[in-house]
């Protein structure tokens, strides 16, 4: 193939006057952050309130019709969210988990964000699974918690877990 491509391009140099110069592709600038400081962030934040309020008023409405039509399956269902999204969100801030459902509620500003670093794409820190030495990340940890409108007290619980290894899901305590 590299012999096809090489007589084509002398043939094209000489019979057109072309010039085929070898490029190299261009580099990627990788945005990265910490999710368990943006779980943080969200955790503390009024969209997690304004989150948490519409769920409680839907689980509640679901609950009670669940009662009233004597569906105990249904209640005993619903009655395990609450300890299944606690487990969740312990998995996100100390685990390094998924935080695709957080990052949802700001998905819109992700591209505003990437340009304002100027990067080219965002990840976790955790799901690099490998980067060449040649490759340039920016930490966009702090400008994506931003979104949340982070206080003081937040903002030093998140640079308090960066500085901390994530917790395998499997070592979470039920206290942590």
């Amino acid at each position: 193939m590299k012999k096809l491509l090489a007589t084509i391009a002398l043939v094209l140099s000489t019979s057109t006057g072309i010039s085929i110069k070898e490029t190299t592709a261009p580099s990627a600038v990788v945005g990265t952050y910490d999710s368990r400081a943006i779980a943080i962030a969200f955790i503390r934040s009024e969209k997690m309130s304004e989150y948490l309020q519409k769920q409680m008023a839907d689980f509640g409405t679901l609950r009670q019709r669940a009662v009233d039509q004597g569906d105990h399956d249904l209640v005993k269902s619903l009655d395990e969210i609450g300890p299944a999204m606690q487990r969740k969100f312990h998995e996100q801030g100390f685990s390094g988990a998924s935080i695709d459902d957080i990052l949802a509620t700001i998905e819109s500003r992700l591209p505003a964000i990437a340009k304002e670093a100027g990067v080219d794409l965002i990840l976790s820190r955790w799901e690099i699974d490998y980067r060449s030495s040649s490759a340039q990340a920016l930490d966009l940890t702090e400008l994506i918690a931003a979104e949340f409108k982070p206080n003081e007290a937040t903002l030093k619980a998140m640079r308090e877990i960066m500085k901390t290894e994530i917790v395998p899901a499997n070592q979470l305590k039920s206290d942590d």
